[in-house]
């Protein structure tokens, strides 16, 4: 709280448009907004099929903060085999299928599924090409049976944050 206190007063300064939060519970938001003045612009958490926090994109929405989603595409370790047994959203069957159902790719299926949701995507790569791909989803839509396919796919899993209590599910989840 100290230090959103310091943030605010950077607003009031000019300093910084606007300031927000990352991995913040809605009891945590909550917490922030009974002793401070200024709302969250933005709640950057992890966010894909495999954990649709759907519960915390609503309050979001509600108290209009925007969710930010990092590693919509899952783990660079699951899919590249570096951590072995790890799920992997871009070899995951039911991705895959509605990929060659709308003629794009994995990761344009899951980076356009997350924008439908009123989520802003931050996908992570180093290589022009799929950096220009990334951005190549908004000519297209998903069919609200597809969304509902991929929300299916959801167990509670987490890429990252082992180390949040509350906030991991182990490696060994169903990936279909």
């Amino acid at each position: 709280l100290d230090t959103w206190k310091v943030m605010e007063g950077l607003v009031a300064e000019g300093l910084v448009k606007a300031i927000g939060v990352s991995n913040f519970t809605p009891e945590q938001i909550d917490q922030l907004l009974a002793d401070s003045q200024t709302v969250p612009a933005v709640n950057q958490v992890e966010f894909h099929p495999y954990l649709v926090q759907q519960q915390l994109l609503d309050y979001c929405t509600t108290k209009g903060i925007v969710l930010t989603a990092y590693s919509p595409l899952g783990s660079s370790n699951s899919y590249t085999g570096k951590l072995e047994g790890a799920p992997s959203l871009l070899k995951c069957g039911v991705v895959n299928g509605i990929a060659a159902e709308v003629g794009r790719s994995p990761a344009q299926v899951l980076i356009r599924w997350a924008l439908q949701k009123g989520v802003v995507v931050i996908p992570k790569s180093v290589n022009e090409e799929r950096i220009r791909a990334n951005l190549a989803v908004f000519d297209f839509e998903l069919s609200a049976d597809q969304v509902a396919r991929l929300d299916g796919l959801h167990r509670n899993h987490r890429f990252g944050l082992p180390w949040m209590p509350g906030h991991f599910s182990p490696l060994g989840a169903d990936t279909k």
